[in-house]
């Protein structure tokens, strides 16, 4: 949101990026565009939301330490049953979404803009 760039992909991710052959360029979230799909809004009388309901995203803007994933359970081919953690984990906060300074700013102008034209009408 400010302009800093996000944390590199570290090497387990790469490694996993090269064996699923999966590519990505220079501009991250926008190789899919289903972060940027699922930005959503909400009004009220008082106050504005923007957020993402995309399982992704709360990972994206905050991060997570290891074993804040959770874990899974099910059965296997053989009917054994099969129990983990996600090894996904210790994932630095790379935020999308929030305001800079100079957004807040605009924001401001463009509402006292607003404010006083509704005054003079």
């Amino acid at each position: 949101p400010e302009g800093s760039p996000f944390a590199p992909r570290s090497a387990a991710t790469l490694a996993i990026y090269a064996r699923r052959k999966i590519t990505f360029g220079p501009t991250p979230l926008r190789q899919s565009g289903d972060m940027g799909q699922q930005i959503a809004h909400s009004y009220g009388p008082d106050s504005v939301q923007v957020g993402s309901n995309a399982i992704q995203a709360a990972v994206m803007q905050f991060g997570a330490v290891k074993g804040a994933l959770g874990a899974y359970f099910y059965t296997g081919k053989g009917g054994g049953h099969v129990d983990g953690s996600s090894p996904w984990g210790d994932i630095p906060a790379r935020p999308f979404l929030g305001l800079s300074d100079e957004d807040r700013s605009g924001i401001l102008d463009i509402v006292s803009e607003a404010l006083a034209a509704a005054r003079q009408a």
